[in-house]
């Protein structure tokens, strides 16, 4: 088979050229030159060759370059001797690989040298191989035949250096041609720039294959003829093309966009075009990484309407750098526990009392110092990684409520956040009931926090699993509520506990107090839907005041902490949770009575929410205590009973539930003596169970003051009556 390299100026010629080299291949044999100066070696090598081979010979430059125009259509491989008198062998080999007529002709190196730094300059230069002096003829054969072997392939490939469609450098060829010419002008400055067209694939949608494929063949004819033969250019993808030019000034560099994208319609096709600019500052970079960091610049200004380039500076390389050493040493940061869970306190709008937290996970690397979560998490959604590191986070919230628990501090829900890679994970659900069932903890202690967005692609399984969460007794909170464009959907779609606001959304409404609208009516919707509400990202007293205003339960922000390790949390919850306020005077949760009133209620509730609403309702004509679970609840019972005339009980609690508490509670002896009101989902399964269990009645959630009041005092009104008989 003979092997033309010849230039060509349209795709159609060179396809016509291949077509009719392979038809001379049949019966002509491959030509081999020998480019040597001794006649010597020449003989040996045409002996060695000639009886498989056409041989031709040139004993300097001038006859070699006459030797390969002469054969060009029919030239195989070039064997050339590296010892030659007043000839850089190395420099003939970058000179040949620059054009494009010689460009893929195989070059095979004759010499004396047999060190590895000759064979891996040989192999950097883009030589195909190397024999060594003396010649031993069989294996020179070899080495040619193996060459030759795969000659095939590698034409074939040749002939796709020119992109099918546009008749420019194909993807892998700019790269080639690219080095190449930066190795042959290495004292002039040059940049990468790329282009791509915005929302291609609505313009090919929209005209049809053959209207866009038509911009894509303009574009690159107009490229190519700016480029000219400063440069080089091809299309690496597509609707991507990449260019390297000479470095311009900033009024040239300009003037070349405008010209690239001349009137930004072809056929009547409009279209819009975002530059990236690689200035070549390192010439040991490959060619395909400089075009990424043109690219990934590009990336930067893609939803920028104004801006029509951007340019690749050393802040972008270092962040590039950081980002790798970041992925470097994500495992490691597991293994050695590098990753820290952070806690930030969640108030009661009204009472300021903690009710809750959210787990928030911090860095502090050892030679990165300390990591911003917005620094590697994005990282860690793309690559995956991410599920590996919520589920640390996860075990290492777990362990922090059972330390609570153990030390006999009343614990309080933590969120942890969970996200669309987590829920698309088979093995989420087994992975969170073996972490509460390994440390022993309710669910109802560990919220489940996902983002409005894992439901965008309106996905069944998401829906379902995150369902099969909550039915497993696991509570669901909604996190940046109102960061998306589906909200409201979300909440019919989600099965969810709680919606927590997203802050811009707080602060477009909170600066203006007359203008409630949006928010007022997402906190009306969210109480008539039975949600609890969480305002996050809160700084200012004002915000404070705003969403107090409105009804919002919690707020979450630097107004009150910032997140803390979680030793610090716990000293800062139990000097938060200590003390109440109530009107003016403060009163210890668990305190005795008032002997100003004459009844008294227990009330065994572990949320500080529902504790505050009761007393804020009923403590008017009625003495409050307070347990967080059964079990406190007992001993309060055991202590002052004699003292108490009404238990109002919730079901669903830490440590000793309600139906674990009436089951104990009906044995003791003052059972028939302090009716108990639980306190439940209206209609529930539970609500009945209760009732069964000797509950006197219920106070359906969410919770009403003026239903409250009445059931309260329904039950006092039977207590007054029996005491008169």
């Amino acid at each position: 088979m003979v092997y033309n390299l010849v230039s060509v100026f349209s795709v159609t010629v060179f396809r016509n050229a291949i077509t009719l080299l392979e038809m001379m291949s049949m019966v002509l044999k491959e030509t081999i030159l020998i480019i040597e100066d001794k006649q010597t070696f020449r003989d040996i090598l045409r002996d060695a060759l000639q009886e498989e081979y056409n041989v031709i010979e040139a004993e300097n430059r001038k006859q070699a370059s006459k030797a390969i125009k002469d054969n060009l259509y029919s030239l195989s491989l070039i064997m050339l001797d590296d010892s030659m008198k007043g000839v850089n062998c190395f420099d003939v080999i970058s000179t040949l690989q620059s054009y494009s007529d010689t460009a893929a002709i195989p070059i095979f190196l004759i010499t004396n040298d047999n060190s590895y730094a000759t064979e891996q300059k040989v192999s950097e230069h883009g030589a195909v191989g190397m024999a060594h002096m003396p010649i031993k003829p069989e294996l020179l054969r070899s080495k040619v035949q193996s060459i030759l072997k795969f000659r095939d392939v590698s034409f074939r490939v040749s002939a796709a250096k020119h992109d099918r469609l546009t008749g420019i450098f194909s993807k892998e060829y700019f790269y080639t041609a690219a080095g190449r010419f930066l190795k042959n002008d290495p004292h002039k400055d040059y940049d990468i720039m790329c282009t791509d067209i915005q929302h291609f694939k609505v313009i090919n949608d929209q005209y049809g294959t053959d209207a866009s494929d038509y911009v894509l063949w303009a574009l690159a004819e107009r490229i190519n003829n700016l480029v000219g033969e400063s440069g080089v250019c091809g299309r690496i993808g597509a609707d991507i093309f990449a260019m390297l030019i000479p470095r311009k000034d900033y009024d040239e560099q300009q003037k070349l966009m405008d010209d690239i994208v001349g009137g930004g319609c072809e056929n009547g096709i409009s279209f819009t075009l975002k530059f990236g600019i690689y200035p070549i500052t390192d010439r040991t970079v490959p060619v395909s990484a400089m075009c990424d960091r043109a690219l990934i610049v590009m990336g930067t200004i893609k939803h920028s309407y104004d801006a029509r380039y951007a340019v690749y500076d050393e802040k972008i390389r270092q962040s590039m750098l950081r980002e790798q050493q970041i992925l470097d040493s994500m495992d490691e940061g597991i293994r050695k526990k590098q990753f820290t869970v952070y806690l930030q306190p969640k108030h009661n709008t009204e009472t300021g009392v903690v009710e809750g937290a959210e787990a928030l996970v911090r860095w502090i690397h050892p030679r990165l110092g300390f990591i911003s979560p917005g620094d590697f998490i994005p990282l860690f959604e793309k690559n995956g990684f991410i599920t590996k590191l919520d589920s640390y986070v996860w075990e290492m919230t777990c362990r922090i409520i059972r330390g609570w628990i153990d030390e006999g501090i009343s614990p309080i829900p933590v969120s942890v956040n969970m996200s669309r890679v987590d829920l698309e994970t088979d093995n989420v659900i087994s992975t969170m009931d073996e972490l509460v069932a390994k440390y022993d903890i309710p669910r109802e202690l560990l919220h489940l926090e996902v983002t409005e967005s894992v439901n965008e692609d309106d996905s069944a399984r998401l829906v379902d699993v995150v369902g099969k969460l909550k039915d497993d007794g696991y509570t669901i909170e909604m996190d940046d509520f109102g960061s998306g464009y589906s909200s409201l959907s979300m909440l019919s779609e989600l099965p969810i506990d709680v919606l927590k606001l997203d802050m811009g959304l707080i602060r477009s409404e909170s600066r203006y107090s007359n203008k409630k609208g949006v928010m007022s009516f997402v906190l009306s919707m969210a109480r008539w839907m039975g949600f609890k509400t969480i305002a996050e990202g809160v700084e200012k007293k004002d915000e404070v005041d705003f969403l107090r205003s409105i009804g919002c339960d919690l707020i979450q922000g630097f107004y009150f902490a910032k997140p803390m390790p979680s030793d610090d949390f716990k000293s800062y919850m139990m000097s938060h949770n200590k003390i109440r306020t109530v009107g003016t005077k403060k009163e210890k949760i668990g305190s005795g009575v008032n002997p100003e009133k004459k009844y008294s209620i227990l009330v065994i509730d572990d949320s500080k929410f529902n504790q505050e609403y009761v007393r804020k309702v009923i403590s008017v004509r009625y003495n409050l205590l307070f347990a967080s679970n059964g079990v406190e609840g007992m001993q309060i019972l055991e202590k002052s009973g004699d003292q108490i005339s009404l238990i109002m009980l919730d079901l669903m609690m830490p440590v000793m539930d309600g139906f674990q508490f009436l089951t104990k509670y009906t044995k003791m002896d003052f059972y028939n003596r302090i009716p108990v009101i639980v306190m439940s989902e209206s209609g529930s399964k539970s609500e009945a169970l209760a009732l069964s269990l000797g509950a006197e009645d219920y106070i359906a959630k969410p919770f009403s003051p003026e239903v409250m009041m009445l059931r309260v005092d329904k039950a006092f009104s039977h207590i007054r009556r029996e005491s008169k008989e």
